[in-house]
């Protein structure tokens, strides 16, 4: 993915606990606890000046936010730290502080309106105080409360005016062809930028060539209280193509693309009021890669009863014939995959009929993936048999998983995921990829099946090693530990960590790749003096004693060699 800012995971409760913190916190804020920049970006994309209150090092934190062109870590003391917990600790009253500005290319920032001038004042103040160079273009569709009447008397605005009741298409579509942006942002009158999100959004888009779109996170708030941190989607372009059809929401926060690719996938749709936006999303996919930022970038206001099932229906019984145009116009170039993820689509939106069709241009047998998006649809289904298994041990960043999927999995494996690392929900990883899904498991006695395993690592997505034929070379030991161990053992080249995941090598694994550098330079005394701790600790596990058996062959003792091949040299390898 071309979005990677070697951040970790992270749960629902610090989602919550940051979330709280972007509202509550003062101007200035102190990070107390070993921050991989996650938080201090946040902070400081909200308006805070970030000074740093611990002994760990500043410098992964400092240089994510050279990377987004946020503010420097400062210098000084705050009133306030944030802790370990994303707590934070002592009293001042919440504030903002203003970014610093700075020079990139235009960005339009069109805001739709209608009826709701009070919010409209928040959204624009909200617009207004980017860091980033921006227009603000508001269209008004003819509201009754003094909306345009106010807009005239503002002149950094650009307000147009339409005839009541045009719709929020026809809104959008008048601010995307008069804007003068190279990029463009569709704002809710509702909604809130946090003041560092165009900054953000468009130095990403600017660093990254291949892409024409990026959003990020949203904090979702209900008058002055948080409702919820909703993290955007971190899929592969391609795969989020497919997610998209199959309904899962794409956009969690503020969403920034190329001025040039809105006016390529044509105008909004008329036809649409809700939804509108997400039609106009899954067009712009079509046309290039888009990817998610892991930091928030939208305060999105929960509206009493924007939810209520009739709502909803209406917006859905809309949305259905237009969908239908969509996938009737694709249908003839669709790929395999694309086809059921349209069939999925079809399904969500009441068009069953239509995702049979679908279904029945894709012959049988099916992927474990195919069977599953099959029996959800209705249909019936004959899962190809599989040649081998897939086990993939998560321990990477958001988007590692699904970009690690996305490269190593075949149609016929088996699909094994260990989820090491929190994921929160991982419905739509399922969704592409079904197969077995467990946290933490023992994997010398969770794998079954048959067929040879293919071992892979989310946090090393380049990583090959070859197959084995039985989990029970796996040591017991979490399984991001058993997968190096392993690797030590058998000789394999050490896995490069792309991506940041659980943290530093553990000490057990840490000796097994000293003994096996030992091993490889023919230093088999200093091999056996570091492979000590392991055999100690896993007296069973054969592969460590095969280790000890090269070493014994080094020194020309076979006898010992021989006794380490039968495990029956237990305790004599000082």
């Amino acid at each position: 993915m071309a979005v990677s800012l070697a951040i970790r995971p992270r749960s629902q409760a610090e989602r919550a606990a940051l979330a709280e913190a972007l509202i509550t916190a003062p101007s200035t804020v102190g990070i107390a606890h070993d921050d991989d920049g996650w938080a201090t970006a946040a902070l400081t994309l909200s308006g805070r000046r970030v000074t740093w209150h611990t002994s760990a090092s500043p410098e992964q934190a400092s240089r994510l936010l050279s990377s987004l062109g946020l503010p420097e870590l400062a210098f000084g003391r705050a009133k306030v730290t944030l802790d370990q917990r994303l707590n934070l600790q002592g009293r001042a009253p919440a504030g903002l502080l203003p970014l610093p500005p700075v020079e990139g290319p235009l960005v339009s920032i069109v805001i739709p309106t209608l009826d709701r001038l009070p919010l409209l004042k928040q959204a624009i103040d909200s617009a207004r105080g980017q860091s980033w160079p921006v227009e603000i273009l508001v269209v008004d569709d003819g509201s009754s409360d003094g909306t345009w009447r106010w807009l005239q008397s503002q002149p950094d605005l650009r307000a147009f005016g339409h005839n009541r009741n045009r719709g929020k298409s026809q809104a959008l579509q008048t601010g995307v062809e008069n804007a003068r942006g190279e990029y463009l942002l569709a704002l809710d009158d509702d909604d809130l930028l946090l003041p560092g999100a165009v900054q953000a959004l468009a130095t990403t888009l600017q660093s990254c060539e291949d892409l024409i779109g990026v959003f990020g996170d949203a904090v979702f708030f209900k008058g002055h209280d948080i409702h919820s941190y909703r993290p955007a989607l971190r899929l592969p372009p391609q795969v989020l193509r497919r997610a998209a059809l199959a309904q899962i929401p794409g956009m969690g926060g503020a969403f920034l693309a190329h001025r040039s690719a809105y006016l390529q996938a044509g105008p909004f749709d008329r036809r649409l009021g809700r939804g509108a936006d997400l039609d106009m999303f899954q067009r712009i996919l079509k046309l290039g890669d888009v990817e998610a930022l892991p930091l928030p970038t939208l305060y999105y206001r929960v509206r009493s009863g924007q939810d209520k099932p009739g709502r909803l229906r209406r917006a859905s019984e809309q949305l259905r014939p237009v969908f239908l145009e969509r996938w009737r116009q694709s249908r003839e170039e669709l790929e395999r995959a694309e086809g059921f993820s349209w069939a999925l689509g079809l399904h969500q939106r009441g068009l069953t009929q239509e995702a049979h069709m679908e279904l029945a241009r894709w012959p049988l047998p099916d992927t474990p993936t195919e069977s599953w998006a099959r029996s959800h649809i209705g249909a019936t289904t004959r899962p190809a048999p599989t040649e081998g298994r897939l086990v993939v041990v998560d321990d990477g960043d958001p988007g590692a998983l699904e970009a690690c999927l996305h490269k190593h999995s075949r149609r016929e494996w088996a699909l094994w995921v260990d989820l090491e690392v929190p994921r929160d929900p991982i419905g739509e990883v399922r969704l592409h990829w079904d197969g077995e899904y467990g946290a933490r498991e023992p994997l010398h006695t969770w794998i079954q099946g048959e067929g040879p395993i293919h071992l892979r690592l989310s946090s090393s997505p380049e990583w090959t090693p070859p197959a084995i034929d039985d989990p029970a070379l796996l040591p017991p030991v979490p399984p991001s530990e058993a997968v190096l161990l392993l690797a030590a053992a058998m000789d394999w080249p050490l896995p490069t960590m792309l991506r940041r995941g659980l943290g530093p090598m553990s000490q057990l694994s840490w000796q097994a790749w000293r003994a096996r550098r030992w091993l490889r330079k023919a230093e088999p005394r200093k091999a056996l003096s570091a492979l000590g701790p392991m055999l100690d600790a896993l007296p069973e596990w054969a592969p460590g004693w095969a280790m000890a058996a090269q070493a014994f062959e080094q020194l020309g003792l076979r006898a010992d060699a021989r006794a380490c091949r039968t495990r029956e040299l237990l305790h004599q390898v000082a």
